[in-house]
Parts: structure tokens; C-alpha cells; sequence
């Protein structure tokens, strides 16, 4: 069945094309649509749950044979379970895509993608290659890169160089460990925004929330597979709105520019 606003048609509707994207072929179950167990269900409450999740990740590493997670140990005893990093790596990807379509009411998502003619235009390099990219509601784009391991200020600038490239509305960066607010800072310091000299570097969180924290530099959100992700992305979703708004309510609009819109309007104080 096909499916609406899918993220290649509404990347074809602004002009762009998929080259390829990833089928489910990397995850750590072959087939996932197919498999009885663990379903999508299992697989996704894994990687929803911070410690599921990390328990996996040294199961996979360090080669273990039993988990006392009951969901844990179903999947790893899966015939199908790919013991694999890059895979979990993957799956993490289709993760971040299957959360925000089932908490936050997104239309579609794809992972592993591979956009055509798609060239940052800092260094002219080819930036085609996207983690996850997500269709929201409001029919936005936005790009998740997910970083399993170190970053660096140039993996945080590629990754907004990709943003704008493909025109998303803002980008999150997946950190995979807790974010070392004074390693992030120097990280960023004297770095120039592509599209704007501006470097604020900022702290933000829902007031009377602490596990709502995020950061947030211009259009690119810094977040952590540590904390609580549905918190985190709720954040990010809301201050990207009131960011749009903001000029509404500081400036308003002149009483010529509604009128070019049709309207009769009137100043009285």
C-alpha cells in the first residue's frame, strides 16, 4: 500500500530525488516485517528503553548468550538475530524514525537514505547521505543524524551542511553518550553557522522538566541516546515552533501588509 506524504514524494514534490534507502535489510532482525518474533513491537520497547538498549549493545559487543531482560533475550535468541554493531547502529536509525511517527504523529519517515545531486555548499563536497529523514504533521522536513560514536565540530557542521542542503527545517544530532556541556562549548567555540556568523550556543529544557534538556545551536539540536529521547525530542518540537512565532509577537505585522492580503484594517490605538 502506498504511502501518504511518504518521505520520497514529498522530497519529489521540492524538486529532490532518492537514489536508494535502506529497506530494513541492515536491521538486527532479516526480514522484520516478516518475523513473528520478536515483532516490531519487541524491537522497538528495546531500543525505547535506555537500559534494554545499552544491555543489548554489550550483548552484541562483548558476545553474551543470555540477557535477563525477558524481550532482550527473545531477540538475541532470535534465528534471524544478526549479532552485528553497525547493524544495531542501523537499527537505532529505525528507531529514531518509528518513535517520532508513533509519539509525535509524523507522516513517514525513511532511514539510510541517499539523495541525489546534494552538495554542501561550504566545501562543494557531495553531503547525499541521511541518517533518518522525518515528515512531520506540518509537512516539514527534518533530518536526525545519529552519532553511535565521537563527534567533532566538523561531524556537527556536516551535518547541518546536509540540512540546508536538502532545505530541512532544523536537524537533530543523536549524541550516543551524555553530552559534556564544556566539551560541547569548546567544540563549537569561533565556529561560523553556514548560514549565519551567529555562535550562541544554548542550554534549553522545559521549564520544571530537567529530563526535557537539549541544546540547541541556531537550527541544530544536540540531544542524548542517554537521557530520555521523547522527552528531548518534545523540547526540541516545541521550541522550533516558538522560535516561528517569536517574530509575531515582538514585531506584528504593518497594517500595509494586511491589506495586501485582502484585508481592511483599521489601527485605533
Amino acid at each position: 500500500m502506498h504511502q501518504l506524504f511518504s518521505v520520497k514524494d514529498i522530497l519529489s514534490a521540492r524538486g529532490f530525488a532518492i537514489k536508494k534507502e535502506d529497506k530494513g535489510n541492515n536491521l538486527l532482525i532479516k526480514q522484520l516485517d516478516q518475523a513473528k518474533y520478536p515483532n516490531k513491537e519487541d524491537l522497538f520497547d528495546i531500543f525505547n528503553d535506555f537500559e534494554a538498549r545499552k544491555e543489548l549493545l554489550q550483548l552484541i559487543e562483548n558476545n553474551g548468550d543470555a540477557s535477563q531482560n525477558p524481550t532482550v533475550n527473545k531477540l538475541i535468541q532470535h534465528p534471524d538475530f544478526q549479532r552485528d554493531r553497525n547493524k544495531f547502529s542501523y537499527t537505532f536509525e529505525w528507531y529514531m524514525g518509528e518513535l517520532v511517527v508513533r509519539k509525535f504523529s509524523a507522516f513517514a519517515y525513511s532511514y539510510g537514505v541517499e539523495v541525489q545531486d546534494i552538495k554542501r555548499n561550504e566545501t562543494n563536497t557531495y553531503a547525499g547521505d541521511y541518517d533518518v529523514l522525518v515528515v512531520l504533521r506540518n509537512l516539514n522536513l527534518i533530518y536526525i543524524e545519529c552519532k553511535t560514536g565521537k563527534f567533532n565540530r566538523e561531524g556537527i557542521l556536516k551535518s547541518v551542511g546536509r540540512a540546508l542542503a536538502l532545505h530541512c527545517d532544523f536537524v537533530i544530532i543523536m549524541i550516543d553518550n551524555p553530552i559534556n556541556e564544556d566539551q560541547l562549548r569548546n567544540k563549537l567555540k569561533g565556529a561560523s553557522h553556514p548560514l549565519l556568523p551567529i555562535h550562541h550556543l544554548n542550554q534549553i529544557q522545559t521549564k520544571g522538566n530537567k529530563s526535557s534538556l537539549i541544546y540547541d545551536w541556531m537550527n541544530c539540536y544536540l540531544l542524548t541516546s542517554s537521557g530520555d529521547i521523547e522527552e528531548q525530542i518534545k523540547t526540541v518540537l516545541r521550541v522550533n515552533q516558538a522560535k516561528k512565532i517569536l517574530p509575531q509577537y515582538m514585531f506584528g505585522y504593518e497594517n500595509h501588509e494586511f491589506e495586501q492580503l485582502g484585508y481592511v484594517i483599521k489601527t485605533i490605538i
